[in-house]
């Protein structure tokens, strides 16, 4: 597998990640959340990335850092109750709270979907872990039940919180789309048709964002900016049959995190709304007592 995201690239593990893999895993604050042995040397770095490679484990390779940072585990549910794929996860602590796990499964997930052809994927965390839990909750993961955990190095058993994720409830993000689904959605929402040079212009919008359930793409919107002070959210348009499920919500949280991890320089996001929609999006942190939008639209000659 080799997949590439915005940051990061995904592929199976190589021998000669072993010391980026010691570099993260002998920190006990990664290794101990996760339930596993903080890595003591290089030697038993590479025996556990020899078993990573063996048992087809993804790594999470930083592309702007050219290093290994944190893994993907897939395996055959550790309740055997549960029918379908478990995954585990790891991240190096230097990239906590940047959003890259959350970027790596968004990738992940649909490759586990249909190369395991499971239709449903858990993951558990120690109950106090709550770092993980908000990162499991926000890749659309349901709550299942308590369970007893007793594979634990060195420590007792303890309680782990169980979630699923189905497949007809997973939601995941491209950060682009085509002119022609653009189209699409301008048409199915009674939106004035474009000129063939509008269309190529639009073609060019540098931030994008699509939303796909079950491999159909059912949400865009884009972002017009000068990548450095100001960004403008644009044309956010869902499918008439996914109106009202929250997917707006998910996207515009989404695009708006891409913008904050991406552009660290931004200083005001904006977005255009219609009147009568302002509601939705101060639920989302806009606010209309800042500015008020007006336009002026074109006349025929």
């Amino acid at each position: 597998m080799h997949i590439t995201t915005n940051r990061l690239i995904l592929r199976y593990f190589d021998i000669f990640d072993v010391n980026d893999v010691y570099e993260y895993s002998k920190n006990p604050n990664v290794s101990q959340p996760a339930c596993w042995i903080s890595h003591p040397n290089l030697e038993y770095s590479k025996k556990i990335v020899e078993k990573f490679i063996i048992k087809k484990e993804i790594a999470i390779y930083h592309k702007m850092d050219k290093k290994v940072i944190g893994s993907i585990g897939v395996f055959e549910p550790v309740n055997p109750n549960l029918k379908g794929m478990e995954i585990s996860y790891s991240l190096s602590e230097l990239y906590w709270h940047k959003g890259i796990m959350q970027e790596a499964l968004n990738y992940a997930l649909p490759y586990i979907f249909k190369y395991y052809k499971t239709s449903s994927i858990y993951c558990c965390s120690l109950a106090d872990n709550y770092k993980s839990i908000h990162t499991i909750e926000a890749m659309g993961f349901s709550y299942l039940f308590d369970y007893l955990y007793d594979y634990v190095p060195n420590s007792e058993a303890k309680i782990v919180k169980y979630y699923e994720l189905k497949y007809e409830n997973f939601y995941y993000f491209k950060n682009t789309f085509s002119i022609k689904s653009y189209k699409e959605f301008r048409s199915i929402n009674n939106w004035v048709e474009l000129s063939t040079i509008q269309y190529q212009q639009i073609k060019n919008t540098k931030i994008k964002i699509a939303i796909y359930n079950k491999n159909k793409l059912i949400g865009i919107a884009r972002c017009i900016s000068d990548f450095s002070y100001l960004f403008l959210i644009c044309d956010v348009m869902v499918l008439k049959d996914y109106q009202g499920m929250g997917i707006g919500k998910k996207m515009l949280k989404h695009l708006i995190k891409y913008i904050k991890y991406n552009y660290k320089g931004y200083k005001k996001i904006y977005i255009m709304s219609l009147k009568g929609k302002e509601g939705f999006y101060e639920k989302l942190g806009f606010s209309k007592d800042i500015c008020t939008g007006l336009t002026i639209e074109s006349e025929d000659d």
